[in-house]
């Protein structure tokens, strides 16, 4: 399996994981002949799947949880959120129980896996924004405190705190939430509020924990106080450090309505300048373990002017994956050579920016079919 724009679709590739539009299956996988659902797709903003060819056979992306389990986050997450909508006060916003029991499910399949590093990054709707982006923020933070030996009982926190960290972006005007321009001060202003909406929300239900309401409004807060309230250093708890990397990490690494996502290696240097005052530099550290820097079949570009797709990770070589080279022959992709770059160092990572590796990769097969 590996990731690529749906500019490149083409008749041999077939899904090789299903996509989603909210809770509701949009394609299943396996599904050939995807190039009939470039338009769809589009409409929906997602503009990169998962798909399985002659390439990508082998290669595994890696991900912390079930997709039964990503699902019934999601309608979980959904369900709560829309009860905050309706504001029935004959209703509890929170449905802690349905929540509880996909927790569970979620530290149990995490903690069977102590030493992975994830490749894989979920691909829905923009519609879906913050429901993603609530989920794919479990993952991460429950990844990361496994990794650093975080009790279960705290777990259970952190991962009640970051599926709701963004509850109170429901009450927000969505037209200031979703602009595709600069934000005014004012309008900024407004979308800072979502924290203390949602502290605010989930007080009403006395069963989740003061720990999981701080993770959702302390998540923005930075050690040198130039976060949302201005709390700083000490006053910010190990399970608040925790979410505001994985959050930060998350908004980064996704296309958002405003601008495209960054790729993993960008992300992680743009946490890293923030590692020098804002986040914790030891907890960051220990975060860059467990995700993949160049993931499991992601393009690249390298130092010799070829193309290929990652096979696989080395351990403690974040930079230096293994990789599948791909050729271009007769204006079509061919599966190459494999080659571990932690043994071949005269050949670095130069691009890994999909779209842009996708649009030299085609010009290349145009050249070639050409001639």
């Amino acid at each position: 399996m590996r990731k690529v724009p749906i500019s490149m679709l083409e008749p041999e590739m077939s899904l090789g994981k299903s996509i989603y539009n909210g809770d509701s299956l949009l394609l299943r996988r396996g599904i050939a002949n995807l190039h009939r659902y470039i338009n769809k797709l589009t409409e929906l903003d997602i503009g990169h799947v998962y798909i399985d060819d002659e390439i990508s056979e082998g290669i595994e992306v890696h991900d912390a949880i079930s997709e039964d389990t990503r699902n019934k986050c999601k309608t979980a997450l959904s369900t709560t959120f829309a009860h905050v909508l309706e504001n029935d006060p004959n209703k509890n916003a929170i449905d802690i129980e349905e929540l509880s029991d996909v927790v569970d499910v979620m530290i149990a399949e995490i903690l069977s896996q102590p030493n992975i590093v994830i490749s894989l990054q979920d691909i829905g709707s923009s519609r879906d924004e913050t429901l993603l982006h609530s989920v794919n923020s479990t993952v991460y933070g429950l990844v990361l405190a496994n990794r650093i030996g975080i009790n279960t009982v705290a777990m259970r926190d952190l991962a009640q705190g970051l599926l709701l960290h963004d509850i109170g972006k429901v009450l927000l005007d969505q037209e200031i939430l979703y602009k595709s321009v600069a934000l005014t001060r004012e309008e900024f202003d407004h979308i800072k509020q979502h924290t203390k909406l949602g502290y605010e929300i989930l007080k009403k239900d006395p069963v989740l924990t003061e720990m999981t309401r701080r993770v959702a409004l302390d998540h923005h807060e930075r050690l040198d106080g130039s976060g949302y309230a201005g709390s700083r250093g000490d006053e910010l708890n190990l399970l608040v450090r925790i979410s505001s990397i994985v959050d930060a990490y998350e908004a980064l690494t996704v296309n958002r309505c405003y601008r495209k996502g960054y790729t993993p290696s960008k992300a992680a240097d743009i946490l890293t300048a923030d590692a020098v005052d804002k986040l914790d530099a030891e907890l960051l550290g220990r975060f860059f373990q467990c995700i993949a820097i160049y993931p499991n079949g992601s393009l690249l570009k390298l130092s010799n002017g070829k193309y290929a797709a990652v096979k696989e990770q080395n351990t403690g070589v974040p930079f230096r994956p293994v990789i599948r080279m791909i050729e271009i022959e007769g204006g079509k992709q061919v599966a190459g050579e494999e080659i571990n770059l932690a043994h071949t160092l005269n050949i670095t990572v130069v691009e890994d920016d999909p779209d842009l590796i996708a649009n030299l990769i085609k010009d290349e097969m145009a050249r070639t079919k050409e001639n």
